[in-house]
């Protein structure tokens, strides 16, 4: 999880350098709908067990190196 929690550290760091709000307005978006599928609340994401347990090893276990 520690992958996703970096994309939005890295996002917060971004609002906090610039004012652009045309970026901000592109880019939101694209975050939510990163979380949502992190959760396990879009289509497609495996993220959520049955058990309502969260798992990300299928989609970054190689993510590393």
């Amino acid at each position: 999880m520690v992958d996703i929690i970096y994309q939005f550290y890295a996002f917060k760091e971004f609002l906090d350098k610039n004012n652009d709000k045309e970026a901000i307005e592109f880019f939101y978006p694209r975050l939510k709908q990163y979380y949502n599928f992190a959760l396990g609340r879009s289509e497609g994401s495996t993220m959520r067990l049955k058990s309502g347990l969260l798992r990300s090893f299928d989609c970054f276990y190689n993510s590393g190196g």
